[in-house]
């Protein structure tokens, strides 16, 4: 299981999440996909679909599909649910998710 240090500046922004919005991925199918997989993961508690969910996160990054700062909002997630915190990752999800603004 990986371990990194998550700014500081990003798990504040989380923390306050009630009082902003989070970084907006609904621009991009491919993004959307995996957000939604991501959902699957946590709230199924299954590692596999977890790990294979962050490493298509961080090709979306990579590619330029999804920006560093909505990653790093949804890497603290991953974070959460890899140490067992389901329930807070699902809670955090599920207000990242309500927060995308479709576009028509």
């Amino acid at each position: 299981m990986r371990r990194f240090m998550v700014p500081i500046c990003v798990v504040l922004s989380l923390v306050a999440g009630g009082c902003s919005r989070p970084n907006q991925v609904a621009h991009d199918p491919d993004c959307l996909k995996a957000v939604d997989a991501l959902w699957t993961a946590v709230t199924s508690k299954r590692t596999d679909l977890l790990q294979q969910t962050d490493q298509e996160l961080r090709r979306l990054e990579q590619s330029g599909q999804l920006s560093q700062s909505g990653h790093a909002e949804l890497d603290v997630i991953i974070e959460m649910a890899d140490a067992g915190r389901w329930t807070d990752a699902a809670q955090q999800l599920k207000w990242f998710m309500n927060g995308q603004q479709r576009q028509r």
